[in-house]
């Protein structure tokens, strides 16, 4: 396999000296995840805006056991009274830096109609005849870093663009930088690679035959889906000296460089 540096855009330029300047002390604040928020997800769906603000119908269910047409509503993404839709928007990374008046940080108030994406866990105590309460699959900073609003085939998303600075809502680029493109497919088709990701680590530790197991939990350690990554190899260090072979290979293996594609 041949390694091939890719050129990076002023786009890809500003966000890695974005990230190289940021102080040991500054203000970290919450940025979406795609990887974080498909692992850690109990549903994942694309949903469509309705006339109530806060409630999204189902168009499709990529994870978990909602269907198209369901109810769901997610308070915390109910727009301000003046929020404006994301058409309004000066639609860069950069005119985030350019944005005083900080509309860039509120929920922005989509046409009736426009797909997200929701990044959603279950919350406890939703029983059977009772309406469903969702909560972000983000660890930390709710749903606005757990979900997705696409606008004219772009994802739209909040990170934090330099810090100290806001957590401002931007066309949506994946950290680390893998892909400069914004494109929903883009987000699409990672989700659905962290989704398989986390199903082939669950068959696997489901599988008892230890050599058959060990083989295929090397195989996701050497993965580019970090929590998966992380389970396969705790998985490996328990296995004891059947997995050696994997775990050498593993320790052998140079981290991913983000920056690289292979060609």
């Amino acid at each position: 396999m041949r390694l091939k540096r890719r050129r990076l855009s002023s786009t890809g330029l500003l966000l890695l000296s974005t990230i190289s300047a940021i102080p040991v002390d500054a203000g970290i604040r919450p940025s979406f995840s795609v990887d974080e928020c498909s692992w850690n997800a109990t549903h994942i769906v694309l949903v469509q805006t309705t006339a109530k603000d806060g409630v999204f119908s189902v168009v499709e269910s990529w994870k978990g056991d909602l269907k198209p047409g369901d109810s769901v509503e997610v308070p915390e993404l109910r727009p301000g009274k003046d929020a404006l839709p994301i058409s309004k928007y000066r639609k860069t990374i950069e005119s985030v830096f350019q944005d005083k008046s900080g509309i860039s940080e509120e929920i922005p108030r989509q046409p009736i109609g426009s797909r997200m994406i929701l990044f959603l866990n279950k919350q406890e105590g939703s029983g059977a005849g009772m309406p469903a309460k969702w909560g972000p699959a983000s660890m930390w900073g709710g749903m606005r870093v757990s979900a997705l609003w696409i606008d004219d085939g772009k994802a739209f998303c909040f990170q934090q663009w330099m810090n100290p600075g806001p957590s401002a809502l931007s066309p949506c680029v994946r950290v680390p930088v893998t892909v400069l493109s914004s494109d929903v497919a883009v987000f699409t088709a990672r989700l659905q690679e962290v989704l398989t990701a986390q199903q082939d680590l669950a068959r696997a530790l489901a599988v008892k035959d230890m050599n058959w197991r060990a083989e295929r939990l090397g195989f996701i350690a050497l993965g580019d889906v970090y929590p998966a990554q992380k389970e396969a190899v705790d998985a490996l260090g328990k296995a004891g000296t059947v997995a050696l072979p994997e775990i050498l290979q593993v320790m052998d293996t140079p981290p991913l460089n983000p920056m690289i594609e292979p060609s």
